[in-house]
């Protein structure tokens, strides 16, 4: 039996990061006004990096939830994540997979066999891509926003892929 998810997403939960992105950048312009740059410079530029990256953040919660249709497909043909690229990348394009989580943000890292033949065309992608330096896959499938949760995102990758999991 063939085991699909298909997310799209969940505009309840991106209005919540819209929230979310708002207030980190009122933070972070506070920052900027109350820091001194010359007696407390750490946090004067930590507020400017603020400043930038999160109103950024916020349009890309805004654009999501005004997204129709899925942005992620698993089933037994692969994966389809909108975010990475538009093209369908078949469960034998990866060598392994993991569930893991960094301070409590769970999500599902897939390594390519060839990552050059499987590029990200997205910004988000590109962004991702930087997983390999930290030592992760090159995808790293998050519900974070969608209309699934980490654990069925999860059980239907271990259900079409177990092989995956497991290897070093």
């Amino acid at each position: 039996m063939a085991v699909r998810l298909v997310a799209q997403a969940a505009r309840g939960k991106q209005l919540g990061l819209v929230t979310l992105g708002l207030l980190m950048t009122l933070a972070s312009l506070f920052a900027v006004v109350s820091a001194d740059a010359v007696q407390d410079p750490f946090h004067h530029w930590a507020g400017w990096a603020g400043a930038i990256f999160f109103p950024l953040c916020t349009l890309a919660a805004v654009r999501q939830m005004f997204r129709t249709g899925p942005v992620m497909e698993i089933g037994p043909e692969g994966i389809l994540w909108l975010r990475w690229s538009p093209e369908r990348i078949p469960w034998s394009a990866f060598t392994r997979a993991a569930d893991m989580s960094i301070r409590n943000q769970r999500f599902v890292s897939l390594w390519l066999r060839e990552p050059e033949r499987y590029r990200p065309t997205t910004l988000h992608g590109r962004i991702a891509a930087g997983n390999k330096l930290l030592g992760f896959g090159e995808l790293a499938l998050s519900a974070q926003g969608l209309t699934c949760t980490h654990e069925e995102m999860l059980a239907v990758v271990q259900a079409n892929a177990p092989g995956l999991f497991g290897r070093p």
